[in-house]
């Protein structure tokens, strides 16, 4: 491995680090969001979050007990706060955009960093990030992110260099314009950062 390859290599594993951290955090915080928003829902639409969080559990709980030769489930107790925890990012984002109920939470905007007058939904932009997270969680050696699945949009150089981050020099710039799946991750980067933006002004 040359110089340049080693710079590239670093230069790709800080930008895996980067947007790892900043995906859990935006986790975390949007699953908070959702957990507080939910307090404030009637019954009626509890009763069907109590339905969905049974079946993800009762899909989870199911075991086999070899001894026996049977399959076994595990408990579910009813618990009247419950606080749905279990709730993953994918699972909420589902909820939400599959049940009127629900309509009404998450509806910020984005607006595109290179397209004029264009926007882009929150939840649909949560949907990319997990998809390159899911990559990530299996490759990250060979990586190959599709535009419009795992992220919106590659960044020019002039975009490039107006959030570059501290650390970077010219070097890591010209890799980033050069590298798709580079370009990939710094995009959905600067995007989660203006996420978070969006959802840590409703903490």
């Amino acid at each position: 491995m040359d110089i340049q390859e080693k710079r590239k290599y670093n230069l790709k594993a800080n930008l895996i680090i980067e947007y790892l951290c900043q995906f859990n955090y935006l986790e975390k915080i949007f699953i908070s969001l959702f957990n507080e928003a939910i307090k404030e829902l009637g019954i009626d639409v509890k009763s069907k979050l109590y339905f969905y969080d049974t079946c993800l559990r009762l899909k989870a709980g199911i075991f086999v007990d070899f001894e026996n030769e049977i399959l076994r489930m595990q408990n579910i107790p009813f618990n009247q706060e419950e606080n749905f925890k279990n709730f993953s990012l994918k699972n909420i984002i589902k909820l939400i955009t599959n049940n009127e109920s629900f309509s009404n939470l998450f509806t910020e905007k984005i607006p595109s960093i290179q397209i004029k007058m264009v926007t882009y939904n929150i939840l649909d932009l949560i949907v990319k990030f997990i998809d390159m997270r899911n990559i990530l969680a299996h490759e990250i050696i060979d990586i190959k992110f599709k535009q419009g699945k795992s992220y919106l949009e590659p960044f020019s150089k002039d975009t490039i260099v107006s959030f570059k981050f501290d650390w970077m020099d010219e070097a890591d710039i010209v890799f980033v314009i050069e590298d798709e799946n580079l370009n990939a991750l710094y995009s959905n980067i600067i995007y989660i950062k203006k996420v978070l933006e969006k959802l840590d002004s409703k903490l």
